[in-house]
């Protein structure tokens, strides 16, 4: 992921506002991040700290992100109203949950 910022570990220390031996036991496993050095991680990396963490795959994400319904659907959906952004959510959720019904 620092490669993908093009960012050396040193860069990524300056840039969370962390020392670089703190970074560097980090990555060999010597110690854990606390909470604070993992959110200011996560910003520096444009990542979550769930992903940081193991417990979720970007490429899940970026893998919707290349299907030409789902950015149609966000744009559209971005140009609406919260009220409206709102009714759509719910007219989902109401298909969602009929919709095992009317296959059956």
């Amino acid at each position: 992921m620092m490669a993908d910022k093009g960012l050396s570990s040193a860069e990524l220390a300056d840039r969370a506002d962390l020392a670089r031996s703190a970074l560097t036991q980090f990555f060999g496993g010597e110690r854990k991040p606390s909470a604070d050095a993992l959110v200011k991680l996560a910003n520096v990396l444009d990542s979550s700290t769930d992903y940081l963490l193991g417990r979720r795959d970007s490429t899940d994400v970026a893998a919707l992100l290349q299907n030409d319904k789902i950015m149609e659907l966000i744009s559209l959906f971005s140009e609406l109203s919260v009220a409206d952004q709102e009714r759509v959510l719910e007219m989902i959720r109401l298909m969602k949950g009929t919709a095992g019904a009317s296959q059956e």
